[in-house]
C-alpha cells in the first residue's frame, strides 16, 4: 500500500503529478457498508494513507454528475518516506438519495491552490432505497392532525403536519439556528408507537437561495437526531373523545441538543 502511495502522491514544491491506475485499489470503505437513502453515510480513511493527525477537513461538495468531493489540506509535505500507521479516519458525508455515486478524494497541500488538488482515491458508491415497509396502522382515534402547529408564547417558528392516507405524519419545522437565521427541517420515517404518540428523524435540509437559479446539486439532507410528537390532550382522554387532539409536545434533538416545547393548532378545530 505504502509503495503505491508514494508512486501516486510524493510531490514537491516544483514538480509536476499525473493521476495514477493505482489510485483505484486504494480502498474507501463506508459506514454503513451497504448505505440506505437518507441514512447518515461516512467514509473511512485508511489510516496507512497518510499523516491524518495534521489533515484539516476544507468541505465535502457535489459539485455535479452525482460526484461526492472529499477536500482535504495537509501541510507541506503531506506524505513522508516512511508516513507512520495511524488510526482509520471517519469523515461525515451526509445523506443522499437512492442512486450511483462517485466517491473522490482529493488532498492539497496548505498555501497551495485548489486548482492543484491531487486526486487520493475514489470509489463507485450505491446508495440503495429503503425497504418497503408494512403500512402504518391507523390510530384507534381516527383522528387526522394535518394542521399547523404552534406555540402562540412563542411566535415566529412552527410546524406544519401532513397527515397521510396510511396515518403516518410528515412535517415540516421551520425556526432560527444559533445564529438567529432562518433554518428548514423535516419530520420522516417515522411510525405510531400507541394511539397518541409518533416517533421519527429529524432532517436539516439546505439548498439553492430562492432569488437565485435552482441547482439540484445544493441539495443537503442531514439527519439531525430523533423527533417525538406526543398529542398529549388526546392520551389524557384515553384517545377517544371529539376535539381532544389540539395540544401535543413537540420533543426533538438537533445535533445533540434536545428541547421539549407544547403546541397547539393554528386552527382549533370544532368540537
Amino acid at each position: 500500500m505504502r509503495s503505491l502511495l508514494l508512486a501516486v502522491l510524493l510531490w514537491g514544491h516544483d514538480v509536476g503529478y499525473a493521476q495514477s491506475p493505482g489510485l483505484d485499489d486504494i480502498e474507501l470503505p463506508t459506514v454503513p457498508a451497504e448505505p440506505l437513502e437518507l441514512e447518515t453515510l461516512r467514509v473511512r480513511i485508511p489510516g496507512s494513507v497518510f499523516d491524518q493527525t495534521a489533515a484539516q477537513l476544507l468541505r465535502v461538495s457535489m459539485p455535479g454528475d452525482n460526484r461526492i468531493v472529499v477536500d482535504l489540506q495537509c501541510p507541506d509535505p503531506c506524505i513522508s518516506l516512511l508516513p507512520p500507521e495511524m488510526p482509520d479516519r471517519d469523515i461525515v458525508l451526509g445523506q443522499f438519495p437512492a442512486g450511483a455515486y462517485q466517491l473522490e478524494v482529493m488532498l492539497t497541500t496548505a498555501g497551495r491552490p485548489a486548482s492543484e488538488a491531487r486526486l487520493l482515491a475514489r470509489r463507485a458508491l450505491v446508495v440503495a432505497e429503503r425497504p418497503v415497509t408494512p403500512a402504518v396502522v391507523m390510530p384507534p382515534n381516527r383522528y387526522n392532525f394535518t394542521d399547523l402547529w404552534w406555540d402562540r408564547n412563542e411566535p415566529g417558528w412552527g410546524l406544519s403536519i401532513y397527515q397521510q392516507a396510511d396515518a403516518s405524519l410528515f412535517a415540516a419545522f421551520y425556526t432560527y439556528d444559533a445564529d438567529h437565521r432562518a433554518a428548514f427541517y423535516t419530520v420522516q420515517n417515522g411510525r405510531w408507537i400507541d394511539c397518541a404518540t409518533y416517533v421519527a428523524r429529524l432532517y436539516r435540509t439546505t439548498g439553492s437561495p430562492a432569488t437565485g437559479p435552482h441547482n439540484g446539486t445544493d441539495l443537503t439532507v442531514v439527519d439531525v437526531g430523533p423527533v417525538q410528537l406526543h398529542f398529549q390532550s388526546l392520551a389524557d382522554r384515553n384517545c377517544g373523545d371529539s376535539g381532544a387532539y389540539s395540544q401535543a409536545r413537540f420533543r426533538y434533538t438537533i445535533d445533540g441538543r434536545t428541547s421539549d416545547r407544547p403546541i397547539t393548532r393554528f386552527f382549533v378545530p370544532r368540537e
